[in-house]
C-alpha cells in the first residue's frame, strides 16, 4: 500500500519528522497543494507500486527456479521429478490450466510417455476433459518440436523441454496466460534445468536397469 499524507497543520506534523517516523510515501501540505502536485504524487506512488510488484514477481520466479534446481535428483522417480517441474512452472506463471508432456525411452529402447496436468477448475471431470482436448491439439502440431523457447500459442505459453542426447522430448503448456519479460527468462531457465535433470534421471535409471546399481 502506498500512503500519501495530506495535512493542513504542518506544525503539528512536521514534514521531515513525519517522513522519518512513519512508513509513508509522500507528504502534501495543504497550503502548497495544486492539481499538478497531487497528480505527480499519485502517479509516482502508483509507479513505485508497479515496480515493487514486478520485483516481487521476479524474486518469486527466480526462487522457484533455484528451488527446483536444488530439489531435482537423478535418484527419484521420474513422475515425481515431473511434478516438481510442473509446480515450478505454475509458480512462475499462475495459470488456470498447466500441462506437462514427456516422451522418452527405457533401457531397452521402448518408448515411454508421461502426462501431468494441474487445474484450478472446481469440476475435476470438466478439467480433465479440457486438459485432454488441449493435450491432443498440441500433440498433433508437429511444428512445435522446432520451438526454441517459450512461445505464445493459442492463448497460452508453450515451453519446449529437450532432453540432451535425444533421450526425450517434451513440453510445458500454460493456458490462458502470456509470458511477459518477467516470466519469459525464468521459464527459459526452468526449461534448461529441467532438461538437464531429466537427462540425468533417465540416463541413470536406464543404466541401472541394464547393469544394476551404478555405484
Amino acid at each position: 500500500v502506498r500512503i500519501l499524507l495530506r495535512t493542513g497543520q504542518p506544525g503539528a506534523a512536521p514534514e521531515k519528522e513525519t517522513i522519518d517516523q512513519y512508513d509513508i510515501d509522500g507528504y502534501l501540505p495543504k497550503a502548497e497543494m495544486s492539481g499538478n502536485r497531487l497528480y505527480t504524487a499519485v502517479r509516482t506512488a502508483i509507479k513505485a507500486w508497479t515496480e515493487l510488484i514486478e520485483l516481487e514477481r521476479h524474486r518469486a520466479s527466480l526462487s522457484a527456479v533455484h528451488e527446483l534446481a536444488l530439489a531435482l535428483d537423478a535418484n527419484e522417480e521420474l513422475p515425481r521429478a515431473l511434478e516438481r517441474i510442473l509446480d515450478a512452472a505454475t509458480t512462475i506463471l499462475a495459470t488456470p490450466l498447466a500441462l506437462l508432456h514427456l516422451e522418452t525411452f527405457d533401457a531397452f529402447g521402448d518408448s515411454r510417455s508421461y502426462d501431468l496436468d494441474a487445474s484450478d477448475a472446481d469440476d475435476p471431470i470438466a478439467a480433465q476433459l479440457c486438459a485432454d482436448r488441449v493435450r491432443g491439439a498440441l500433440a498433433r502440431d508437429e511444428e512445435l518440436r522446432a520451438a526454441k523457447g517459450p512461445t505464445e500459442l493459442d492463448g497460452g505459453v508453450f515451453v519446449p523441454l529437450r532432453v540432451p542426447r535425444e533421450l526425450g522430448f517434451g513440453w510445458l503448456y500454460l493456458s490462458g496466460v502470456t509470458a511477459d519479460r518477467l516470466a519469459a527468462q525464468p521459464l527459459r531457465l526452468l526449461a534448461g534445468h529441467a532438461a538437464n535433470a531429466l537427462y540425468a534421471n533417465v540416463a541413470r535409471h536406464n543404466l541401472e536397469a541394464k547393469q544394476g546399481d551404478v555405484f
